[in-house]
């Protein structure tokens, strides 16, 4: 029986780099897809603000959500939850489309069963029907679910712990 023979140092290198690069490749378009598919998210412009003075207790707090990407969004509500709680629920929005350069408003109350809730973001489907939410503690977006046809709304409710609740 013979030795195994391993091939010579200029062929180890290709074989590394040829590896190397289709590795970097496959990043690269990987990373890509995922800044195409948030590009229309991010167009998606949110805030908040109470009814009445800023001071006082108002009865329900207010979301607008405005669409200024090329295309439509979905399903769009609030996120609300209690203030020692860490479970976060949905309020929906009446309307189930935004079209492009439309704006929507979300009225949140401030006592959902007898509790005191704070508002803790949006969310919203793309028109690719990927769920998105916006976090208002630090305004990021994140993706939370594959495409509304494959995924149950129970959950949906699940997958948006991450995002905190901020404002009271």
């Amino acid at each position: 029986m013979t030795g195994i023979e391993w091939g010579t140092a200029p062929a180890w290198l290709s074989a590394i780099l040829t590896g190397g690069s289709l590795l970097l490749g496959f990043y690269i378009l990987l990373r890509d897809r995922r800044k195409e598919e948030r590009l229309d998210a991010s167009k998606v412009v949110a805030m908040y603000y109470p009814e009445g003075d800023e001071y006082s207790q108002a009865s329900r707090v207010r979301v607008v959500l405005k669409n200024t990407a090329d295309r439509p969004i979905f399903f769009p509500g609030a996120l609300y939850g209690e203030k020692k709680g860490k479970r976060l629920r949905g309020w929906p929005c009446k309307e189930d489309v935004v079209e492009p350069g439309e704006f929507v408003e979300v009225e949140v109350p401030r006592q959902v069963e007898g509790k005191w809730v704070g508002i803790a973001g949006v969310y919203f489907h793309d028109a690719d029907g990927c769920i998105w939410a916006r976090d208002f503690s630090d305004f990021s977006l994140v993706r939370k679910g594959k495409p509304f046809p494959t995924r149950k709304p129970r959950r949906r409710r699940r997958a948006f712990r991450r995002v905190r609740v901020t404002a009271w």
